[in-house]
């Protein structure tokens, strides 16, 4: 139940660097529930090279192989910014991924269940029931 403000970098950040961050490694069960993550720059402006996705997993893994394991994000409002070209959900190398039940503010973008999470190396993953509102909001 956060508001969580991010106008150019993911809300959630799930990396996973054991070779240089000695105190980092694989996640397991994280829940991202009932939040709010408001972005509003337009990617139009300069800041257009830095559009990401609200929730990144991304591993600094060298096989592949799968690092982390089951994150769900659910009834939460996830807000993108009005001209971007991303996804919900960019991920790499997890096993189990539920995106469910939000709330998607994507202005003047229609965007589509398949276009809702970007993902490479990974499995399992159900996106279901969520709601995408393209109004321009001012």
């Amino acid at each position: 139940n956060n508001t969580i403000h991010t106008p150019l970098r993911p809300a959630l950040h799930i990396a996973d660097d054991a070779a240089s961050w000695y105190e980092s490694g694989p996640t397991r069960d994280v829940l991202f529930d009932g939040n709010v993550v408001i972005r509003k720059h337009n990617t139009s402006s300069t800041h257009a090279r830095m559009d990401s996705s609200p929730i990144d997993v991304d591993p600094s893994n060298t096989q592949n192989a799968t690092v982390h394991r089951n994150l769900q994000v659910t009834n939460n409002e996830l807000h993108l910014h009005q001209g971007s070209q991303m996804g919900v959900v960019t991920a790499r190398s997890i096993a189990g991924l539920v995106l469910s039940g939000n709330r998607i503010f994507s202005p003047g973008r229609q965007l589509t269940s398949a276009e809702m999470v970007s993902a490479t190396n990974c499995s399992g993953i159900l996106v279901e029931n969520n709601t995408v509102i393209t109004a321009i909001q001012t």
